[in-house]
C-alpha cells in the first residue's frame, strides 16, 4: 500500500502543478488591443452601411410622401360636341352606307382633297349612340360600339357624324382685380362645380356659383394667400389635382407639369432595356464563364479573365456613345429605316455588352469553386464532359450564378448614361423597341440636370421614381433568393 502511494505521489504532485498553471494568469487569454480595434472598426463599417441604407430609404420615403400629398395644377378641360366637317372643303361628314347594331365599321366617303377629320381614341356620335374610334383611315373607321353607356343602334345612310373634342377652358372676357364673375368660353361652365378651386396666372379663386346656361361663374378672389389681379381674355384656367398612388402605378402618361403622373412610360422603357440587356448578357456571360472554367487552358484563362475584368472599368458614357454612333446605324442597316435614331433596342443591347464581363467573371469564380472531386465522380460514372457540366457542375454552382445574374439585373435597371444617351429623352409608352423611350434613370438625369425649383411636383417626383427603383431592385433580390433556395432543396 505504501508503494502504491509512493508511485502515485509524484503523479498527484504533477496534476496539482498543472492545475495551478491552468489557473495562473500567464496561460489566460492575453488582451490584444489591436485585434479589438480592428473588430470595432469592422462593426462601425457594418453600422455605417446599414445606417446609410436606412437614411437613403427615409429620404426617398419622405420626399415621395410630399409628392403624393402635393397639389398639382392642370388645365381644365371640357367635352365639346360638334359636327364632323371635312377639313378645307366646308362639308359635313355622314355615313356612306347604312349600319346595323352589330357593325363595327363606319363607312365614309371622303373627297381626295380632304384632310381626315378623325383619329384613334376619339368619341363620335351617330344619333343617340356614341362610339369610340379604334382605327381611322380615308375609307372608314373601326369603332367600339355603345361607348359611354349608350346602346348600339342601327343607323341609315347619310346619318351625320358628330365628334367629341376635349377643349381647354378659357376666359371669355377680360377680368379686373375687382370682378367676382368669370365669363367662360361657350360650353365650359359644365366643367366646374361649387367649391372648386381655379388658378388663373398666379391667383387662386373659389367657385361659389355655376351658371351653365350663360357659362358664368361667381367666384371668391385671392384664395390660398394669392392676390387678385387683372386677367386677359383667352387665358387658360387650371384646376388642382392631387397625386394618387393608383394613378402613379397605373397611368400611361407622364408629364407632371400637366398633371399626367402615370409611371408606366418610364417603367416600361426601363423593363424593355433591361430585357434586351439580359437577353444579350446572360447567355454570353454564362458561356464565357463555362469556357474559361471547363475548357480553356491556364494560359488562355490567365489572359482572357484580366481583359474581361478590365472592361468592367470602362466608363458607361463610352458605351452610351458606342450605342448611339455604332449600334444604332448597324441596326438601321440590318432592319431598315424603322429604327429611330434613339431607340431602346440599341441601348439594351449595348447595356448587355457592358454587363457581360461582370456576369462572366462572377460565374467563372462560382464554377471554379466547385470541388474537382465532383467532376471526377461524374466521369467515373461514365458521364461525358458536357453531361458533367450540365448535371453536376452547374447545379453545384447555381447560387453563385444566380448572384451574378442578380448583379447583372441590378446594373441594367440602375444604368443611367447608356439609356440617357441612346434610348431617348421623352416619356413614351410603347412596346416597339425600335422607337425612343425614356427610362426612369434617364428621366432622373434629364430632370435633375435642368432648372427645377425645390419642393415642386417635378422635383419631388424624382424621389418617387427613385423609391420605385429601390423597391424594384429589392423585389429582384427576393425573387432570386427564393428561386435559389427552392433549387437547392430540389437538388
Amino acid at each position: 500500500m505504501a508503494q502504491v502511494q509512493a508511485v502515485q505521489g509524484p503523479g498527484a504532485g504533477k496534476s496539482a502543478t498543472l492545475e495551478r498553471a491552468l489557473r495562473s494568469r500567464s496561460l489566460r487569454r492575453r488582451p490584444r488591443p489591436l485585434e479589438a480595434i480592428v473588430r470595432l472598426l469592422l462593426l462601425l463599417c457594418g453600422l455605417v452601411s446599414i445606417l446609410s441604407t436606412i437614411g437613403i430609404l427615409v429620404t426617398l420615403g419622405e420626399n415621395s410622401l410630399l409628392f403624393f400629398s402635393q397639389r398639382s395644377w392642370q388645365q381644365v378641360k371640357y367635352d365639346s360636341v360638334e359636327r364632323a366637317g371635312v377639313v378645307n372643303l366646308g362639308q359635313d361628314v355622314s355615313l356612306a352606307a347604312a349600319m346595323d347594331a352589330q357593325d363595327r365599321y363606319v363607312t365614309l366617303n371622303l373627297d381626295e382633297r380632304a384632310t381626315l377629320p378623325f383619329s384613334a381614341g376619339q368619341t363620335i356620335e351617330l344619333g343617340e349612340e356614341q362610339m369610340r374610334v379604334l382605327t381611322a383611315s380615308r375609307e372608314g373607321l373601326e369603332v367600339e360600339r355603345g361607348a359611354n353607356g349608350t346602346q348600339a343602334l342601327a343607323h341609315p345612310v347619310d346619318t351625320a357624324l358628330f365628334v367629341h373634342k376635349e377643349r381647354t377652358v378659357l376666359l371669355g372676357v377680360e377680368m379686373t382685380a375687382d370682378d367676382t364673375v368669370i365669363q367662360l368660353s361657350p360650353g365650359a361652365a359644365a366643367a366646374f362645380q361649387v367649391d372648386d378651386l381655379i388658378q388663373a396666372d398666379e391667383e387662386v379663386m373659389r367657385v361659389l356659383l355655376v351658371e351653365p346656361v350663360s357659362d358664368m361663374l361667381a367666384v371668391r378672389r385671392g384664395e390660398d394667400g394669392s392676390n387678385p389681379a387683372r386677367h386677359s381674355a383667352g387665358l387658360p384656367l387650371f384646376s388642382p389635382a392631387a397625386v394618387t398612388l393608383g394613378e402613379f402605378l397605373t397611368g400611361t402618361r407622364w408629364n407632371p407639369q400637366l398633371g399626367h403622373l402615370g409611371i408606366w412610360p418610364l417603367l416600361n422603357a426601363t423593363l424593355m432595356t433591361t430585357f434586351f440587356a439580359l437577353l444579350t448578357a446572360l447567355p454570353v456571360g454564362l458561356g464565357v464563364a463555362i469556357y474559361l472554367s471547363e475548357f480553356a487552358s491556364t494560359r488562355v484563362r490567365s489572359f482572357v479573365k484580366p481583359v474581361l475584368e478590365l472592361l468592367v472599368g470602362v466608363p458607361t458614357v463610352v458605351f452610351g456613345y458606342f450605342a448611339l454612333t455604332w449600334m444604332t446605324p448597324l441596326l438601321q442597316q440590318i432592319i431598315g429605316p424603322e429604327v429611330k435614331q434613339f431607340n431602346t433596342l440599341s441601348a439594351g443591347l449595348v447595356m448587355g455588352i457592358m454587363i457581360v464581363p461582370t456576369i462572366a467573371s462572377i460565374s467563372e469564380d462560382a464554377l471554379g469553386a466547385v470541388p474537382r472531386a465532383l467532376r471526377e465522380a461524374s466521369y467515373a460514372l461514365g458521364a461525358t464532359r458536357q453531361e458533367t457540366i450540365r448535371r453536376a457542375v452547374l447545379p453545384a454552382a447555381v447560387s453563385g450564378i444566380m448572384a451574378a445574374f442578380l448583379l447583372g439585373i441590378s446594373r441594367a435597371v440602375g444604368e443611367t448614361m447608356i439609356v440617357a444617351l441612346a434610348a431617348g429623352a421623352g416619356p413614351n409608352f410603347t412596346f416597339n423597341p425600335l422607337e425612343g423611350a425614356e427610362t426612369m434613370t434617364g428621366h432622373i438625369v434629364r430632370i435633375s440636370g435642368g432648372d427645377i425649383s425645390y419642393n415642386t411636383i417635378d422635383y419631388n417626383s424624382l424621389f418617387a421614381i427613385g423609391l420605385l427603383l429601390f423597391l424594384l431592385t429589392l423585389a429582384f433580390n427576393i425573387v432570386s433568393g427564393t428561386i435559389t433556395r427552392r433549387y437547392r432543396e430540389a437538388t
